[in-house]
C-alpha cells in the first residue's frame, strides 16, 4: 500500500474463527490500486498460499483466546519477516497475550475505519523491519564476539622478549561467517636471541582444514620451543600425514630464522609466497629464494634454507596467498599478484606508512581491487626488525 510515500506492500488477510467481519474487506478494497490483498480462511490455507513476498498478515480472530495465540504461533513460524496485526472482537483481552506472542499490533474490528487500519499495518511493517534489523545487529555483535574470544584462545600471542622488535599480524578467514581459517601463524624468540616465524596455508576451506591449521601451528610451536635440534618441516609433515582428513590434502609454509645481530636471516619454503624486505626508504623487495613443493605432496621433501641479507631491510612481511589470488579489478579475470602488492606496499613505505598502516592498507587495497571481501582466507605478519 502507499500511505503518505510508504511503500506498497503484499497483505494478507486471515479469517480465523470468525465469519467474514462486516464492512472490513471493504475497508481493505483497493480503490486506487494501492493495496495488494489476498484472503483466506484459515491458517492452514495461508500456509498452503503464502505469497513469495509477504509484509503484513491480517489476523481476523474470533474472541478464542487460545486458538488466536496458537495461530499467532503458526504464522511467525511460517512467514518469519511477515509483521503480523491482530484484528478482534476482543482487543482489551487479546491485546497483551498477542502482542507477547509476536504481533506486532491489535485493533479491534468495531470501530475501525481505513484510515486508522492502514496506518496500523504500515507502522507494524516498520516496527517489524526495525525488529529485524536490531536482530540481526545484534547477531552480527555476538558473532563477532564469539570470534574475537575463539582468535584470542587459538591464534598465538608472539614471544619475543626483544623490546625493539615489532610484530604486526592480521588474520581474515575468508568463508562466509566462519570463524577461523586454515592459515595460521606463530612468532617465537629463542634463548640466544633467534626469532623464529612461521606462516602456513591448510589446501581448502571449512572447520576440518581450520582444526588442522590450529593442530600444525600447536606442533610448530612446541618443537620450536623444545629446540632440540629437529627438522620442523619433516615434523609437520608428519603431523600432516596423521592428522588430515583427504589423503590429498597439503600444506604451504614459509619459514624464517633471523639471526640475533638482526642483520641476516635463513628462509625456506614449501610452496608458499614468498615475503618481502621492507626498507624506510621506499622499496618493498620480493625474497629470491627456491620453492620445494608444500606439505603432503612429496613421499620424501627436503626443504633446504637459504641465506638472506637484511642489512638493507627494516622489515620483514610474510603473507598466505589470499592477500594476491583476489581480482585485479572488479569483474575481471586477473590476480592482483605479487607485483601489485609490492607497488602498494612500496607506495605506503614512500609516505612514511608505520608496518601496522602498511599491513591493513594492503588488505583494504587487495579488497577494493576484487571488488569486495576476498574470497579466501588472508593472514599476513609483518616483523619490524628494530632499526
Amino acid at each position: 500500500m502507499r500511505i503518505d510515500g510508504a511503500d506498497r506492500h503484499e497483505l494478507l488477510l486471515i479469517l480465523h474463527g470468525t465469519t467474514t467481519p462486516p464492512h472490513l474487506l471493504e475497508l481493505l478494497g483497493e480503490p486506487s490500486g494501492t493495496e495488494r490483498l489476498r484472503v483466506v480462511r484459515s491458517v492452514s490455507e495461508a500456509a498452503a498460499a503464502l505469497p513469495e513476498e509477504l509484509d503484513c498478515i491480517l489476523l481476523a480472530s474470533g474472541a478464542d483466546v487460545g486458538s488466536t495465540l496458537a495461530a499467532l504461533d503458526a504464522l511467525t513460524a511460517m512467514a518469519p519477516a511477515a509483521a503480523v496485526v491482530v484484528l478482534t472482537s476482543e482487543a482489551s483481552a487479546m491485546s497483551g497475550l498477542a502482542l507477547a506472542a509476536g504481533a506486532q499490533d491489535v485493533l479491534p474490528m468495531s470501530p475501525l475505519d481505513r484510515s486508522l487500519l492502514m496506518r496500523t499495518v504500515r507502522y507494524a511493517v516498520e516496527r517489524k523491519r526495525a525488529l529485524s534489523n536490531l536482530v540481526l545487529l545484534q547477531e552480527n555483535e555476538a558473532r563477532s564476539a564469539e570470534r574475537s574470544r575463539l582468535e584470542r584462545g587459538l591464534l598465538p600471542r608472539p614471544l619475543v622478549r626483544d623490546q625493539q622488535l615489532r610484530c604486526v599480524t592480521l588474520y581474515r578467514p575468508g568463508a562466509e561467517q566462519a570463524l577461523l581459517g586454515g592459515d595460521f601463524y606463530d612468532v617465537i624468540e629463542q634463548s640466544d636471541g633467534t626469532v623464529r616465524v612461521v606462516l602456513g596455508d591448510v589446501a581448502g576451506h571449512g572447520p576440518d582444514e581450520a582444526a588442522l591449521g590450529v593442530r600444525l601451528r600447536v606442533a610448530w610451536r612446541t618443537l620450536t620451543l623444545a629446540d632440540q635440534g629437529l627438522d620442523t618441516f619433516a615434523f609437520l609433515e608428519r603431523v600432516l600425514h596423521t592428522e588430515r582428513q583427504n589423503a590429498e590434502g597439503f600444506v604451504t609454509v614459509c619459514e624464517v630464522e633471523v639471526a640475533a645481530d638482526r642483520r641476516s636471516a635463513r628462509l625456506r619454503s614449501a610452496g608458499h609466497p614468498l615475503p618481502f624486505l621492507l626498507s624506510h626508504r621506499g622499496t618493498a623487495e620480493a625474497v629470491v629464494a627456491r620453492v620445494t613443493p608444500p606439505l603432503g605432496v612429496m613421499d620424501e621433501g627436503a626443504w633446504p634454507f637459504v641465506d638472506l641479507d637484511l642489512t638493507g631491510a627494516d622489515s620483514l612481511l610474510l603473507y598466505t596467498d589470499g592477500l594476491v589470488e583476489g581480482r585485479a579489478a572488479p569483474g575481471s579475470s586477473e590476480r592482483l599478484g605479487a607485483d601489485a602488492l609490492a607497488e602498494v606496499l612500496s607506495a605506503g613505505l614512500a609516505r612514511g606508512n608505520s608496518l601496522e598502516v602498511l599491513v591493513v592498507a594492503a588488505l583494504e587495497e587487495a579488497e577494493r581491487r576484487h571488488g569486495g571481501a576476498l574470497p579466501d582466507d588472508v593472514a599476513v605478519l609483518g616483523l619490524s626488525l628494530g632499526r
